[in-house]
């Protein structure tokens, strides 16, 4: 799961509702709830929750967190309080669940409160924070443009997808486009310098085989789900910060180089990266220089 948690602190909701697809485990459906709301489809997220409802209610108190605060989300009170008295006829389970539901119908009532109050971000502060060179402000902006009229913030995006600082940033914000399929020549700072583009016209990014068969081969070669997991969240922002480009490199020099580095950022012992390419019939050189791109991008992204 480490896999989950890694593409939901960068932000990657698309990739978890992909890679969880199939899932029925109370922690990734959890992830794919989360990820579902992150990319705006909150009515989805809630179906998802009450699907899979017996099966997360494994983790009582984290489903009745995660439900109520959806069910507020969506401005759904009355239904928040009708969950809320079913939560409290279920049979006892921690003084922690009791002291969750015990405080419950103030936090209901302060949310019903704040959303009544017309104290909603407006477009403009949207757009501030569209135009900040802050990581974290900037990503904030983009989550919120992609739940309203995109088209409103198709100035402040261009401008974001060429001035920002941060390439992850920057392809976010293209990736935002594609799945909006806007239809306008944009400008896009690449890793190969400012590009014009057409999001509409442009390949998303994790939806070719390519992703899917190399994910397989990491969880069945590495034989370690630590290093699986970690692997393909390192290949996954490789992804992005080349992104629109797609990958051009050998499979087995990207999983030799992903599978070093990996054991290397845990501490596990490996052979060495010559005695391992001579090993494996690959050559030193390539894979060296794989393994430097994947650990610049672990610093930078």
């Amino acid at each position: 799961m480490d896999t989950l948690k890694s593409l939901m602190d960068k932000h990657e909701y698309e990739l978890v509702i992909k890679l969880t697809e199939k899932s029925n485990d109370a922690e990734s459906i959890f992830y794919r709830v989360s990820a579902l709301l992150g990319v705006g489809q909150g009515e989805k997220a809630l179906a998802c929750l009450k699907e899979h409802r017996l099966e997360l209610q494994k983790n009582l108190l984290l489903l009745i967190k995660v439900h109520i605060d959806l069910l507020l989300i969506l401005g759904k009170f009355d239904e928040a309080y009708e969950e809320l008295d079913y939560y409290k006829n279920l049979p006892y389970e921690s003084q922690q669940v009791e002291e969750l539901l015990s405080g419950m119908v103030a936090h209901i009532r302060a949310e019903e409160k704040e959303q009544y109050g017309n104290k909603s971000i407006n477009d403009d502060e949207i757009k501030s924070r569209l135009n900040s060179t802050d990581k974290a402000t900037a990503m904030s902006g983009l989550e919120l443009a992609g739940n309203r009229n995109i088209q409103t913030f198709i100035n402040e995006i261009e401008l974001l997808m060429i001035n920002h600082p941060s390439q992850a940033i920057r392809s976010y914000a293209l990736m935002l486009l594609v799945k909006n399929k806007i239809d306008k020549e944009l400008s896009y700072k690449s890793k190969d310098g400012e590009i014009k583009i057409n999001p509409s016209k442009t390949k998303a990014p994790f939806v070719d085989e390519q992703f899917n068969r190399l994910s397989k081969r990491m969880i069945s070669e590495f034989k370690n789900p630590t290093i699986s997991d970690n692997a393909i969240s390192i290949y996954s922002s490789y992804i992005i910060d080349i992104y629109p480009n797609e990958v051009k490199e050998n499979e087995d020099n990207l999983l030799a180089a992903l599978y070093l580095l990996t054991c290397d950022c845990l501490k596990i012992k490996t052979p060495s990266l010559e005695e391992y390419c001579q090993s494996h019939s690959l050559v030193k050189e390539v894979v060296k220089r794989l393994y430097d791109v994947f650990a610049e991008l672990i610093k930078n992204f």
